[in-house]
């Protein structure tokens, strides 16, 4: 268990991220969520830039960001406008501002997530890679010890 003690942050990263993942799929639609969860591709390969010190060349970054693309585009379609609200009232100006601010909120809280996710999966390679090296650790072990963690955070955030 000392050992681990890298995938427990792991573990709470996760956590986190699904948590919040929640919240943000009650604020927005789901087409708005799949679009703005695409950024898990373009944050992965930052933080790999980051903190594996890889390097993409141009034309790597335009493929990523042409995947993005395509993505979002093919997704485009599906959004529906889904605020829940009535327009009964007389202050329609509000419900509107309020509609804006949960939607705005959804988008900000799944920015997050994606942050955390393109942290987490590089966090998790390097992990891997410096308990290779040094602590004679596999894929398997970290995996493990990954799972054991997420059961006790899962019950706390839970």
């Amino acid at each position: 268990l000392v050992k681990s003690r890298r995938m427990v942050v792991l573990a709470i990263i996760y956590g986190v991220g699904n948590i919040l993942s929640y919240y943000a799929l009650a604020r927005i639609g789901a087409g708005t969520f799949v679009v703005i969860a695409q950024g898990k591709t373009l944050t992965t390969a930052l933080f790999s830039s980051l903190m594996l010190g890889r390097i993409y060349s141009w034309t790597q970054w335009r493929a990523l960001i042409t995947l993005v693309a395509g993505v979002i585009l093919f997704v485009l379609p599906t959004f529906e406008q889904e605020n829940g609200l009535t327009t009964n009232t007389t202050d329609t100006d509000a419900i509107t501002s309020a509609a804006d601010n949960k939607i705005l909120m959804g988008c900000l809280i799944e920015a997050i997530v994606i942050l955390l996710s393109g942290f987490a999966s590089i966090y998790f390679e390097k992990s891997i890679k410096s308990a290779a090296e040094s602590e004679g650790l596999d894929i398997w072990a970290r995996n493990f010890q990954l799972a054991f963690h997420s059961i006790f955070i899962y019950v706390i955030l839970i």
